[in-house]
């Protein structure tokens, strides 16, 4: 009886395996939001990723935010601009690259979590609306390995409302007149500063 029972979950975990090369090997979400300011100041805080802490949804928010470290490298904004952050900075942090910058249409970025064993990426663009530009998240990845495939069946579940949430927070942001903020003397070092909230799965899957 006990062999029967072994041999079952065995041949489930594999047909499950078999299942996965059939799923799609990408995902891609998207979310946007008008938000009444010119695009100059949107953009602004798109490629300096020093204010993402204070909107995004990539870090956690409440008590919990305190234990969030951050630490930046390259430059203050654009392209090359790094963000590091997590509760352990020398045990796999989280890492957000920004990849290309541009005031007309936006940004795209590299999203790194787990050390790097987690990736995905997107793009924050800019459209045009008669109440102001439309900021849009395209959030997607790769993933390679069957079982990291089934992802794509939650995956609009588990990252569009953190994106959606991101969004709500550069809106708030932007149409409050916060400018963006330059990145803290001595890049490098950590940073405790008050942060944004966390979605309840990872944003991104990986290879």
């Amino acid at each position: 009886m006990a062999m029967k029972f072994v041999f079952g979950i065995v041949a489930l975990g594999l047909i499950a395996y078999l299942v996965g090369f059939f799923l799609p090997q990408s995902y891609e979400i998207t979310r946007e939001v008008v938000i009444d300011a010119p695009r100059a100041e949107i953009h602004a805080q798109l490629q300096d990723v020093t204010t993402w802490r204070k909107w995004s949804a990539f870090v956690p928010g409440g008590e919990a935010a305190d234990s969030v470290e951050s630490r930046y490298e390259g430059p203050d904004a654009g392209a090359g601009a790094i963000w590091y952050w997590g509760k352990d900075l020398e045990s796999k942090p989280a890492r957000l690259e920004v990849l290309t910058s541009d005031p007309n249409w936006g940004i795209s970025y590299l999203l790194q979590l787990d050390g790097g064993r987690v990736e995905s990426g997107g793009d924050s663009l800019f459209q045009d609306h008669e109440a102001g530009p439309k900021v849009i998240f395209v959030h997607g990845g790769e993933m390679a390995s069957p079982w990291r495939r089934y992802f794509s069946l939650i995956a609009d579940k588990a990252v569009g409302p953190a994106l959606q949430q991101s969004l709500d927070g550069l809106k708030v942001r932007v149409e409050g007149g916060v400018p963006a903020e330059p990145a803290p003397e001595g890049q490098g070092e950590t940073d405790g500063d008050e942060a944004g909230t966390l979605p309840a799965e990872p944003v991104g899957a990986g290879q």
